[in-house]
């Protein structure tokens, strides 16, 4: 399991953009991707058997990942799914 995490995240990396934000299916930063992204990060970063294990560079992704997530909330926390949906709830259950 730890394998395939570290596999996937392996092709992952190179999709994070200079704003924390991971490529989405439309070739934009999604919040979606993004919040995925930061969940696996996570793991990785804790397990003890993963190759991400405690790496700083993991961790400085995970912060980046997690400003852009922040700066992407609307004022009532709530996301928009950029390429359909605005200001949506659904999408922000999504993601948390």
């Amino acid at each position: 399991m730890v394998k395939s995490l570290d596999q996937g995240l392996e092709r992952s990396l190179v999709r994070q953009q200079p704003s924390g934000g991971w490529l989405g299916p439309h070739a934009i930063p999604s919040v979606i991707s993004s919040a995925g992204a930061l969940s696996a990060l996570t793991a990785a970063f804790l397990a003890p058997e993963s190759r991400y294990y405690r790496q700083a560079a993991i961790l400085e992704r995970m912060e980046r990942a997690s400003d852009y997530l922040l700066r992407v909330q609307n004022p009532d926390g709530i996301i928009d799914s950029y390429v359909t949906n605005f200001a949506s709830p659904p999408d922000t259950a999504f993601v948390v």
